[in-house]
């Protein structure tokens, strides 16, 4: 009896614990909003500025947030790892617009990061 009570609850105590709170703000977004974020030059520029200088930068809300995760995919070598399957897919995204649109962009975070 008790082992069915305790499966659930250690269930959730795992998802739970693989949401990582930095990650807040870009957990809150739609692929539809990460979309429209990555047409916005200016912050991509500003975020990637962030990710190279390798500094925290409030002053857009998901500029560290987005540092964790390239932090992450550096020392796992694998694409937001821990994260939920749906900001994996909203992570890809991300990701493959940057590849696709900043190139160049891209190309200086991996490798300042590592990642190639």
């Amino acid at each position: 009896m008790y082992k069915l009570l305790i499966l659930p609850i250690l269930a959730a105590v795992v998802v739970a614990q693989s949401q990582n709170p930095a990650l807040a703000p870009l957990t809150a977004l739609s692929i539809q909003d990460i979309e429209q974020v990555m047409q916005d030059s200016a912050r991509v520029k500003f975020i990637v500025s962030c990710l190279l200088a390798k500094k925290s930068c409030p002053e857009d809300p998901l500029a560290d947030p987005v540092q964790t995760l390239v932090k992450g995919w550096a020392d796992s070598k694998t694409i937001c790892g821990d994260c939920s399957l749906e900001d994996q897919r909203k992570t890809r995204t991300m990701v493959s617009i940057l590849q696709q649109r900043y190139r160049d962009d891209y190309n200086a975070v991996a490798s300042t990061y590592g990642l190639v």
